[in-house]
């Protein structure tokens, strides 16, 4: 273990020495232009006009996707075909490409659209095109780095997922505070060692991968001992997401939930816990009445089926 995490701090040291900076995040201010995105989506299942006109207003929203072009591009392609045109060139030069996953039913809708029109299908389809050679070439640049922060995950997870393991190894129970105490030395390493690599980019699903973006996050959402580092990995989050695939959401929601309890006392989508009484509770939630519908935008489940899973699961145990 001693020489392949050696191996990990030359690799990533070398890549990058110049640390993220990030303004002071406004959470309240930044989590009140999340509400109105979710508003504006809420109006799809009753009026679609309402929803493509909410929408509209909230094009320099921060939590504007890359796939609300898309939503946007499909409402117009029956009734203007100028905006469902510039709609869907706005999603291509954000990076879109033909691929399944989270886009793929609004994709499909929009490739009908196109042929049928055949006005604009084949600049839609050499950009995708251009947009996902592109990509698989970066991806593959990236791939030493992305598998050396994967590597950095059993550190990540020394007391978190495998405390029980560990204390074993250690051969004395009574070593648990000390063990926790290896893993604030683990997480500090952490720290520098995506610190190292990151500039003015996220480590994100599009070009690093699944597995390294979660990673990634890991690190920025244990970061408790350096609030100056977990808000600079929020800042190039929120950099990202437009551009990347909307799963990286939920991450965004738990770092925005834990800066926010370390910062502030509170959170807004209810990712945080403690133990009262023996029973799991979620820490203060900020506009508790909008928590769920959050959660929805962000594919987290709603609060109380998630405590209700919770308490099941423990009374297994």
């Amino acid at each position: 273990m001693k020489s392949t995490f050696g191996c990990i701090v030359f690799l990533l040291c070398s890549v990058c020495t110049e640390n993220a900076t990030a303004q002071e995040l406004k959470l309240d201010s930044l989590v009140s232009e999340f509400d109105r995105i979710c508003d504006c989506r809420n109006l799809k299942s009753t009026s679609e006009a309402s929803y493509a006109s909410c929408l509209e207003k909230e094009l320099e929203n921060p939590f504007f996707h890359r796939t609300d072009f898309l939503q946007l591009s499909n409402y117009w392609a029956g009734k203007d075909n100028q905006k469902a045109f510039q709609y869907a060139k706005s999603y291509f030069d954000f990076g879109g490409y033909f691929i399944g996953g989270i886009d793929s039913s609004l994709l499909k809708k929009q490739v009908k659209v196109c042929v049928f029109k055949e006005v604009y299908f084949n600049d839609f389809y050499n950009q995708a095109l251009s947009n996902q050679k592109n990509r698989d070439s970066i991806f593959q640049a990236n791939s030493h780095l992305a598998n050396a922060l994967v590597e950095l995950k059993p550190y990540d997870q020394f007391m978190r997922s495998n405390k029980e393991e560990n204390i074993e190894l250690m051969n004395d129970s009574n070593l648990e505070k000390g063990a926790w105490k290896i893993q604030i030395r683990l997480d500090s390493l952490n720290r520098m060692l995506l610190a190292s690599v990151l500039d003015s980019n996220w480590i994100t699903i599009d070009l690093y991968g699944f597995e390294a973006n979660k990673v990634a996050w890991l690190i920025a959402q244990h970061a408790d001992e350096d609030l100056h580092f977990q808000e600079n990995c929020l800042k190039l989050m929120l950099v990202s997401y437009p551009r990347d695939r909307s799963a990286s959401g939920m991450y965004l929601a738990y770092l925005i939930d834990r800066l926010s309890i370390n910062t502030k006392g509170y959170q807004f989508f209810g990712t945080q816990f403690t133990y009262q009484n023996g029973a799991l509770q979620p820490k203060p939630i900020q506009g508790e009445e909008k928590v769920n519908q959050r959660r929805k935008q962000v594919y987290l489940p709603p609060l109380e089926n998630y405590l209700k899973d919770s308490k099941e699961h423990l009374q297994k145990k």
